[in-house]
């Protein structure tokens, strides 16, 4: 509720803001043609400078101006990766947002991060939902194989795995993963099946993250 109230705050802000920034264009716009028309039309020498460099002025600023305004407009029409909807073009509402259509969305981005190895083609909000997203890929799709390269020696993956986890508040699943690289035999089952018990917290805390900062995802 609170975050739906921010952002028709924000909104409304930005709207407000827009129509200043409007007003104030469209007066120096209307300014520089009375003035820039009086320079050619001015008898007096004097004048036609003074209205000239004035009507200039006037031009430039409400130029900027203008400019200033359409990046606004630009900036306002970002979507929320979580709550459009691609097919109707329209806002779904935050109580509406289930892990279907989080785990859809963020499958989406995490694959071209996955395949691309480049944290750069990973927009900042989404990054701390790496590590527990990554840990769902394992625990419903993983091959015994992955999980062997994954206990590897000096694996970084599961650093990065485990202190991902631990910054987002699943200490639990990151203790066992931990406590499994110290004494890692090559069966991965019991693992698994640890992991597992864990399966329901970890989604249900990454929605729960992604409604608390909904309005991060707007891009």
């Amino acid at each position: 509720m609170k975050n739906k109230i921010k952002r028709k705050n924000e909104a409304g802000h930005r709207l407000a803001a827009n129509a200043v920034l409007f007003l104030i264009s469209a007066f120096l716009t209307v300014c520089a043609v009375m003035l820039l028309r009086g320079a050619f039309f001015n008898e007096s020498g004097g004048s036609r400078v003074l209205a000239g460099i004035g009507g200039a002025l006037c031009a430039l600023v409400g130029a900027f101006g203008w400019l200033v305004l359409i990046a606004s407009i630009s900036a306002g029409g970002h979507r929320n990766i979580f709550l459009y909807d691609r097919k109707n073009k329209t806002e779904i509402p935050l109580e509406a947002l289930d892990w279907d259509l989080v785990r859809s969305r963020l499958g989406e981005y995490f694959r071209i991060y996955l395949r691309s190895g480049r944290r750069s083609y990973l927009p900042l909000p989404l990054q701390p939902l790496f590590a527990p997203y990554l840990l769902l890929v394992f625990i419903e799709s993983a091959p015994d194989s992955d999980w062997n390269k994954l206990f590897g020696e000096e694996n970084a993956i599961l650093t990065e795995l485990i202190g991902g986890l631990s910054r987002f508040g699943l200490t639990a699943p990151a203790d066992l993963l931990r406590e499994t690289a110290e004494s890692y035999r090559g069966t991965p089952g019991p693992i698994k099946s640890a992991l597992a018990r864990h399966r329901a917290s970890v989604e249900s805390a990454i929605l729960t993250h992604i409604r608390e900062h909904i309005s991060d995802f707007e891009m």
